[in-house]
């Protein structure tokens, strides 16, 4: 038997989110992968949502990356580099045999970047339509880097069936129009694809919280106690090389976290610093924010410090607020 991949715990990485409707990508966009002769002869019975019945003749062999819409869905469009939160399930091609799936309960979908990244299988699901139900048919070797999949864990010319749900979709990357960098902060450049990098002046931090909006989007409006999924950026203003003390959502195109805007429970670990927090509160889905945090508004007196992050340092975070949990 092969070996089973496992899904379910990376399943509650991903919440349903309300993505920026107005600032997002549009227009025209075509599925980057094709239907073939693996992926068409996939069926699969049962409500959208839910866990679904497949079927097809075996040994089903794929030569590659195919993909083929089975329910075509009435919502928002997946563009490239944006995530899809979907329901997965995970077929033997050879035998048949059921694998692994998520929970299919709506609140903890799995997040799936569209284009790069996700192996082979975020091609897949690029130009799909949220409520579409899809059939992949794709080699071992497509899905590494996939849910945790890693090169050689997995036969690499062996065919696997993957049953996708789209639920929902939510922003890549901050979309917001650019605003004017405040005099003292740090400045912030950022790639094509939305990643950014940070260089710090060379002074003192300053003893006060510092917030900036480098981009003003029109999404919803954070409140307390919302749940947000976020991409961020954290360096230590007195040594931004540290890769120690660095800390990067966006390190190879890796998934966006979760942040709970209440204030930081010592024991549970549930919440953000003082400092997040204020910054955080009222502003708005597609923005993106450079937050100053010094001390005194950081990490509370028994609270856990990230490794490699001293409980005196000013931490400096560039964060893209990317949806809100519905």
């Amino acid at each position: 038997m092969r070996k089973i991949i496992a899904l379910t715990a990376a399943a509650g990485l991903l919440v349903t989110l309300a993505a920026c409707s107005t600032s997002a990508p549009s227009g025209e966009c075509a599925p980057a992968v094709p239907s073939g002769d693996a992926s068409s002869i996939v069926t699969a019975t049962g409500a959208f949502g839910a866990s679904p019945a497949a079927e097809f003749p075996t040994p089903t062999i794929a030569t590659g990356v195919e993909a083929t819409t089975l329910t075509v869905g009435t919502g928002a469009t997946v563009f490239e580099g944006q995530y899809a939160d979907t329901q997965v399930t995970l077929y033997d091609g050879e035998s048949g045999q059921f694998l692994n799936s998520t929970s299919y309960e709506s609140s903890a979908g799995f997040a799936v970047r569209a284009g790069e990244g996700a192996g082979n299988l975020g091609a897949a699901i690029t130009c799909r339509t949220v409520g579409s139900r899809i059939a992949v048919a794709a080699n071992g070797s497509d899905l590494y880097g996939f849910a945790g999949i890693a090169e050689g864990s997995i036969p690499a010319d062996a065919t696997f069936i993957v049953v996708f749900d789209i639920q929902d979709v939510v922003l890549g990357k901050a979309y917001g129009v650019d605003q004017v960098p405040q005099q003292g902060m740090p400045a912030v450049v950022t790639t094509p694809d939305g990643v950014p990098g940070v260089t710090v002046p060379n002074e003192n931090p300053p003893a006060g919280l510092k917030v900036n909006v480098l981009k003003q989007a029109d999404g919803d409006t954070l409140a307390e106690g919302d749940i947000i999924y976020a991409h961020y950026l954290r360096v230590d203003w007195s040594d931004p090389q540290s890769i120690s003390s660095t800390k990067s959502t966006w390190a190879d195109f890796g998934n966006p976290e979760l942040m709970t805007l209440a204030p930081l429970d010592a024991t549970s670990g549930v919440g953000v610093t003082a400092g997040l927090l204020q910054a955080l509160v009222g502003q708005k889905v597609g923005s993106q924010v450079l937050v100053v945090v010094p001390p005194s508004f950081g990490f509370p007196d028994g609270a856990t410090v990230p490794d490699g992050v001293d409980s005196s340092s000013t931490l400096v975070y560039v964060i893209d607020i990317l949806g809100v949990v519905k």
